[in-house]
């Protein structure tokens, strides 16, 4: 399952390339953030949420898995 950065990014036709162009980083840590391979620093997660208007909560930017379990109802 594509993570909600994914999802949104995808639903408005954007590219890798154009959005990390928007949010200053190359398209390759972009991905990386995408699939949750990397943890975004924290002045990028700050843009992307910025720029996704906030559709994307920081929690999902910072981790692709919390917004399945915040949706799933898991609780800790």
């Amino acid at each position: 399952m594509a993570s909600l950065l994914t999802q949104t990014r995808k639903s408005r036709g954007l590219s890798l390339a154009q959005v990390a162009v928007v949010v200053g980083t190359d398209p390759t840590n972009l991905l990386r953030v995408e699939k949750g391979e990397q943890v975004p620093k924290r002045a990028l997660a700050r843009k992307l949420y910025a720029f996704y208007g906030g559709a994307v909560e920081l929690g999902a930017i910072y981790d692709p898995e919390f917004s399945a379990d915040q949706a799933g109802g898991a609780t800790s």
